[in-house]
């Protein structure tokens, strides 16, 4: 299975069509493997942002650094539930 997203970026306006310009593209992929799920995370489009290469990358950073945090609790929570 697959889902997308945009993720609205900076101080894009809430109704505002979201674009490469403005937002960047999430991915979800979910894949069985054996009695577990397999959950890819891909976040794309930070250079097509309409801002600074120097802010492309301190957001890209920022954002690495959040799904690595998100993704841990996400483990966590499926191993407990798991147990």
């Amino acid at each position: 299975s697959r889902f997308t997203f945009r993720w609205r970026q900076f101080d894009t306006p809430a109704g505002v069509e979201l674009t490469e310009a403005n937002s960047s593209l999430v991915e979800f992929s979910l894949e069985g493997d054996g009695k577990a799920t397999r959950v890819r995370v891909v976040e794309s489009g930070f250079g097509f942002l309409t801002i600074s290469g120097e802010k492309q990358r301190a957001l890209f950073e920022a954002h690495t650094q959040g799904w690595s945090r998100e993704l841990g609790d996400l483990a966590t929570h499926a191993a407990g539930v798991a147990a």
